[in-house]
């Protein structure tokens, strides 16, 4: 069949269709021989269906499937393979991110003195010290701490802190031991209230108050500041995040929330997946170490740790991937035997480089169905479909796109819309404004993340459908294949390209699935070659890399050029053509990915289980804990190493054999409302 004919009959496929596959699902069995040894066999399913259902209180979701989106192809076409359940709890997904430099981003400490009382300063000292520093408030406050005499020679100090006499004090100390919350507290009110008159310090568990650079030239007050971030370490304060069933905005728009700053404030090399347990590093643009502290008693799932100052914040990319530790559960197989030569073959062999079903949203329309209609001009078509109905949607979003499809008011739908609605109301909001007919004004009012979310989706997309078919023809190199010189691909890390200079929105790329930017690796046009007769010895297939459309890309000499071009000809498209002028959003220059890649440092464990509330993993690198020899149930805990933009699923795909999509469950007693997310 045609390639242009395959892409359309995919969307034949029917919501029924999917609703009677997941109805369909693996139950517990018991009684069976492969069970006594570890196994639950698909045979034995029939038998005890009724009677024992493993999953329970689970409802399906409908969404998009694989093969709307492209994927297709496994690496290993006969591998028998096994069936199981990711993600059926978030604590059954654990992914901590792995820096730079390899190591990989633990929660080790989350309340450190000595950082804390060596964090002095403040992220307001530039904002106070312009209208003055607040000597009386500063005095006022200072009495829980200091008796009668000790405040008397405090405000001696700082009242001329650039005395002509030598003979003022020079320091105060403060008599009698104090604990840490009431030292932490004295360098918060110095660092607020006089932050250029006074300096504070920790000797032998009491607070020392010494004379500051104190001057009234703001330019120099400025430096002082700087050279104070300066003496710290750098000006942003480096912090590991843990969470625990929310994505990586959502945890940061709690903080900035907490703390009432911007989100712009922090920085991060990649979002994470909202259904597991993560760890990322995160930046804070000069934050002080006791304020960033001082949020963890408010945050509930969330947790803030291991605090330095670096001279750099953390840009999307700077990451060298993510460690997973991975929990299926429910596990049925023929034997044993299976699971092993099945994640031995993940393992030896890799997976295909797939994007994920998260890159295309989690709605039943796809992101990059939106992305199209940009990328053919037809941005009306396009904000009629980011307003209508997608699926099994919360209530009060239903209402609101009930209301704005019949009675075209939007006012009154944006007054329904809940705000994490971003685009919705972007959309809507614009309309009051400027009515409904200047759709290029609602398309720029979109956040421009959100835009480019679209647009990229459908790169991804077009790359997805293209792996499939290059799959097709073999593993191995063949002539006219794009490669990388320098054999590096796989572990390249993501270009976060001009159009991302801004934060993804929390729906684009969540790279708790690996992915960051724009998930294409950091290949320049020039780091590329062609496959000829002549040097295909040199390559092997993780040397192949393919595409993502764009004006600056080279494309395959071989049957995949044709491909290309007939696959976005269906959508009104040209690979060929892809500036956008006047608009530099929707113009894509393109990148590279590797089509087959391979995790590092997988080892699996094959354990028993009874009550699936209970974790098999509380830790990336901890035993497993929970296990019952007899027990009813199968799990497979898998740990692995991904480079960034890779997705952990598309990896387990290899060995599933099933269509990730079935596998999009929600348990309800899991849920973490917003309301809950901040203490009181």
């Amino acid at each position: 069949m045609h390639l242009a004919q395959r892409v359309i009959c995919v969307f034949t496929r029917t919501y029924t269709a999917r609703v009677m596959q997941a109805a369909a699902k693996r139950v517990k069995l018991d009684g069976s021989s492969s069970a006594e040894q570890g196994i639950s066999t698909a045979e034995d399913a029939g038998a005890v269906a009724e009677e024992k259902p493993s999953i329970r209180h689970i409802d399906y979701k409908p969404s998009i499937t694989e093969h709307q989106v492209g994927i297709r192809e496994y690496v290993t076409k006969n591998l028998r393979g096994f069936s199981g359940t990711m993600k059926l709890r978030f604590a059954d997904f654990l992914v901590n991110e792995i820096a730079r430099d390899g190591s990989v981003v633990r929660m080790e400490e989350t309340d450190s003195e000595e950082s804390v009382e060596d964090g002095l300063g403040s992220a307001e000292v530039v904002e106070d010290v312009k209208s003055g520093p607040d000597i009386d408030g500063f005095l006022e406050r200072l009495k829980d701490y200091a008796s009668p005499e000790e405040l008397e020679a405090v405000r001696a100090l700082i009242s001329d802190p650039q005395p002509t006499s030598g003979t003022q004090l020079a320091s105060v100390r403060l008599a009698g031991q104090m604990d840490k919350e009431q030292r932490t507290a004295i360098h918060t009110l110095v660092s607020r209230h006089v932050p250029t008159l006074c300096e504070s310090s920790t000797s032998d568990g009491c607070i020392v108050l010494s004379r500051g650079p104190g001057t009234s030239n703001p330019k120099k007050r400025k430096r002082i500041a700087r050279n104070s971030w300066a003496q710290k370490g750098g000006e942003f304060c480096l912090f590991h995040l843990y969470k625990e069933n929310r994505d990586t905005m959502e945890a940061i728009n709690i903080v900035a929330k907490i703390m009432r700053v911007s989100t712009r404030t922090f920085g991060f090399a990649g979002t994470k997946d909202k259904r597991g347990i993560t760890v990322q590093r995160i930046t804070a643009h000069k934050m002080e170490l006791e304020r960033l502290r001082g949020v963890n008693s408010r945050l509930r799932g969330m947790q803030l740790g291991n605090f330095r100052y670096v001279e750099k914040g953390l840009r999307l990319g700077d990451l060298s991937g993510n460690r997973f530790g991975i929990v299926l559960r429910d596990v049925k197989a023929q034997d044993e035997k299976n699971i092993h030569e099945a994640l031995s073959s993940l393992r030896e062999n890799g997976f295909i480089n797939y994007y994920g079903l998260q890159r295309f949203g989690t709605s039943t329309i796809s992101t990059h169905e939106a992305g199209k209609l940009l990328l053919s001009g037809k941005i009306k078509e396009a904000l009629d479909l980011i307003l209508m109905h997608k699926g099994d949607e919360r209530e009060d979003v239903k209402k609101a796109r009930d209301v704005w499809l019949n009675e075209k008011d939007p006012k009154k739908a944006l007054d329904i819309f809940p705000k994490y609605c971003q685009a919705e109301r972007a959309v809507l909001g614009s309309f009051v404004r400027f009515g409904e007919a200047n759709a290029a004004a609602a398309l720029q009012a979109i956040p421009r993340p959100l835009r480019l979310m679209y647009v990229h989706a459908y790169q991804s997309y077009v790359w997805n459908c293209m792996a499939s078919e290059r799959i097709q023809l073999g593993l191995q190199p063949i002539v006219g294949d794009l490669v990388v010189r320098s054999s590096q691909t796989s572990v390249a890390t993501t270009k976060p390209a001009e159009s991302l200079s801004e934060n993804v929105a929390e729906s684009d790329e969540e790279d708790g699935e690996g992915d960051n930017g724009g998930g294409s690796t950091s290949l320049r046009t020039s780091e590329t070659t062609f496959v000829t007769e002549e040097n295909i010895a040199n390559f092997k297939m993780e040397d192949v890399v393919l595409p993502l459309p764009g004006y600056d890309v080279e494309y395959p000499r071989n049957s995949l050029r044709n491909m290309y071009v007939d696959l976005m000809k269906v959508d009104g498209l040209d690979p060929f053509d892809m500036r956008r002028k006047g608009n530099r959003d929707l113009s894509l220059s393109g990148g590279y990915r590797s089509i087959v890649s391979k995790a590092k440092d997988v080892d699996w464990s094959v354990v028993r289980y009874d009550d699936l509330t209970l974790p098999l993993v509380e830790d990336i690198a901890g035993p497993i804990v929970n296990a019952v020899p007899e027990g009813q149930s199968t799990a497979v805990v898998v740990r692995l190493s991904l480079a960034s933009s890779q997705y952990a699923t598309m990896a387990l795909r290899e060995v599933l054999r099933e269509n990730t999509e079935s596998m999009s469950f929600d348990v309800a007693s899991e849920t973490v409302k917003s309301s809950d997310d901040v203490a009181p």
